[in-house]
């Protein structure tokens, strides 16, 4: 179908153009033939009015020998001495003779001694035609030599006597000066030049290899002659065009052959033109096509990409809300199963804790949903993953068979990158699981990282500026394209039931769209898989990846702290693990509420614990950096179950992920305490200073 569609955009860009084209080159065609059979008829009238010129220069020369005095008192010896010194000087003349006009017998020659008898010639071409017309006359060939026969051409000159003609004068003339002017009219060198006589026979042709002098000229040929006065047509029976023209002077006829070649020269290289022209179009034509259909795909797969993307924002959105929700709930049952695990042993204790093993396995599904749809409060450090990859690599190994091998190639000069290193750590864990299950067979796991640059070409959707690039392959039984196509979207799993959850690439998308990238899969059936993970360049220092993590210690008792948070259910439970820990609690359900408490004296907190998302407007982190502002020495600990509106104040205040256990509620809030007194201690400090 798609080659279809491409010969018929081909045939319909190109079709116009070479009509076009041929037209054009017809008309091109069409005029170079005008412009040729004109320039063959222009060559044969020149070649005629050259030929008459020399003919009238001969009838010129005969009248003034004509005109002596010996022959007009009929001194036929005196005009004998003068026919012979004209003949002398003219080298073309062959002889001159004197004939009565009567009688037609010769009166004297040239070629013999005045006084010779002479016989009456048997023909005389042109005679009685100068005789009755008393004009000149020029013959063909077939005026010869009176006495041997020779073929000449006679210019024959009447001359009169009491209005009637007396005598006729005939200079013979060598036919071979003819043959002289056609080689020298400069005709191209495929042209063939002929003069033909009144008699159609040929006086000289142009082409060595022609028929001699005297021959005649072919019936078609002389047929075209006498119907046409000028032009240009093909003679009956010949493969070539003629043009002639016919003396008024003479009756001679200019002939000009030219060769079929000649005129369909211009029809020919049209073709051949065309053709060319046909094949650069048509090549042209394919290429600007196959860049549009290029184009096109990019376009559709720029399109699909924006589509996938938005679609799994769309699922990221309801999925953060779905998991905040959940999360709130999560914190209710943690909590009050921590606290009645403090007081009962027994078969309760197996119980809550079997109660607690399953909220932490919920804890952790939402916290990958939550990853997914970005809300996953996280904490990036700018790490080296030089130093943490090889780490992670045998982090990896135990929890894969044998039968697999895993690769690793780091660039030596890898950027840094700002992620959180436990979602790093999982996504590591939720690829390899994945790989893992592909490869039931044993094969190989290939993980590698080098630094990348994209622009909008040659980058993922819209991804441009400096990138490290893990990418973790497989050898496993591949992916087909409907599983590409949906493989990060949360809950999808080709999985049968109770083996996956379909959460681990959606964590993996989440992660990386988190870490300034995204993810991108690549996979062939029975070829393997690829995963590619970009995450943006970081242009701060590395920090120490081996620092301890800080412990939760008891908080000093009686410590008042106000709770802020708007579900009743959350706040009980908090409350009681607050009170187990040794504080004072007051709850406000609001932050405005808070805020009138503090204002009012009716609470003096120590320390605040505000959840982020409220229901009249004003959010945790508002809150917070009111009591900042009305108290700088006050701290504040935000509470979330997801990421949304906290990604501007991560850096200002400690965050609490909702679900929390009562030792990470502990540390969280003594290291708020501490941070302040430390802060409290330098303000003393310096204003003593």
């Amino acid at each position: 179908m798609r080659l279809r569609t491409y010969a018929i955009a081909l045939a319909a860009a190109t079709f116009p153009v070479l009509i076009f084209v041929a037209a054009l080159l017809m008309r091109v065609a069409d005029d170079e033939r005008h412009a040729l059979e004109t320039s063959a008829r222009i060559q044969v009238e020149r070649l005629a009015r050259n030929l008459d010129r020399e003919i009238y220069g001969q009838i010129k020369a005969v009248e003034v020998l004509a005109g002596s005095d010996a022959l007009r008192h009929d001194d036929f010896a005196g005009f004998y001495e003068d026919a012979a010194r004209f003949d002398r000087a003219d080298p073309l003349w062959h002889c001159v003779t004197l004939a009565d006009a009567s009688t037609k017998r010769t009166l004297f020659t040239t070629q013999r001694p005045f006084g010779t008898e002479l016989p009456v010639p048997e023909r005389l071409d042109g005679f009685d035609e100068a005789v009755q017309s008393r004009a000149p006359v020029v013959t063909g060939l077939s005026g010869g030599d009176p006495l041997t026969g020779k073929p000449l051409i006679a210019v024959r000159v009447p001359i009169l006597r009491g209005g009637e003609t007396r005598y006729v004068l005939t200079a013979y003339v060598n036919p071979d000066w003819i043959a002289d002017v056609l080689r020298e009219s400069g005709l191209p060198p495929n042209w063939r030049g002929a003069i033909i006589d009144r008699h159609g026979r040929f006086i000289a042709r142009s082409s060595d290899a022609a028929p001699p002098a005297g021959s005649p000229a072919r019936p078609p040929l002389r047929s075209a002659i006498r119907t046409m006065v000028g032009g240009l047509r093909p003679p009956d029976g010949a493969s070539d065009y003629s043009a002639y023209y016919t003396s008024a002077l003479t009756g001679w006829s200019v002939n000009l052959e030219l060769p079929e070649s000649a005129l369909e020269a211009p029809l020919e290289r049209s073709f051949w033109a065309m053709v060319a022209l046909g094949i650069a179009t048509l090549a042209v034509s394919g290429f600007v096509i196959f860049l549009f259909f290029r184009m096109s795909a990019q376009q559709r797969l720029t399109e699909a990409r924006a589509q996938q993307s938005m679609r799994l924002q769309a699922l990221g959105r309801l999925t953060g809300g779905v998991a905040h929700d959940f999360n709130n709930l999560l914190a209710v049952i943690i909590g009050n199963a921590e606290i009645a695990r403090a007081n009962v042993d027994g078969t309760t204790a197996r119980r809550l804790d079997a109660v607690l093993r399953a909220a932490a396995r919920a804890e952790n599904l939402t916290r990958q949903l939550l990853t997914f749809s970005r809300r996953q409060p996280v904490k990036p450090v700018v790490i080296d993953l030089r130093k943490r990859l090889p780490k992670l690599l045998e982090m990896l190994r135990p929890s894969l068979p044998p039968d697999i091998v895993i690769g690793l190639e780091v660039d030596p000069a890898l950027w840094p990158v700002e992620i959180d290193p436990g979602e790093l750590e999982i996504a590591l864990i939720n690829i390899a699981a994945n790989a893992r299950d592909a490869m039931p067979q044993g094969g190989r796991l290939d993980i590698a990282a080098r630094n990348v640059t994209c622009d909008e070409r040659s980058g993922p959707g819209t991804l441009v500026g400096d990138f490290v690039l893990i990418s973790i392959a497989d050898s496993g039984h591949g992916m087909p394209r409907e599983v590409i196509e949906r493989a990060f979207e949360p809950f999808f799993t080709t999985k049968e039931v109770g083996r996956g959850t379909g959460l681990g690439l959606s964590q993996v998308y989440g992660f990386a769209q988190q870490g300034g990238g995204t993810a991108v899969l690549k996979s062939s059936l029975d070829v393997g898989t690829t995963v590619l993970v970009y995450l943006r360049r970081s242009t701060k220092t590395p920090a120490d990846a081996d620092a301890a993590a800080h412990a939760g210690a008891r908080a000093h008792p009686q410590r008042r702290l106000l709770l802020v948070e708007d579900d009743a259910d959350v706040a009980e439970t908090t409350v009681a693990m607050l009170t187990e820990l040794g504080y004072a609690v007051q709850r406000a359900d609001r932050g405005q509420r808070a805020l009138d408490l503090i204002a009012s004296g009716k609470a003096a907190p120590e320390l605040v614990l505000t959840d982020i998302v409220m229901p009249d407007g004003m959010s945790g982190v508002e809150l917070a950096r009111r009591l900042r502002a009305a108290r700088p020495g006050l701290p504040v600990v935000l509470m979330t179950a997801h990421d949304s509106g906290i990604a501007a104040s991560r850096d200002e205040f400690p965050v609490l992920r909702k679900p929390f256990k009562r030792a990470e509620l502990a540390a969280m809030l003594e290291g708020a305490l501490a941070a302040a007194a430390r802060r409290n201690l330098k303000i003393v400090e310096g204003n003593a200073g």
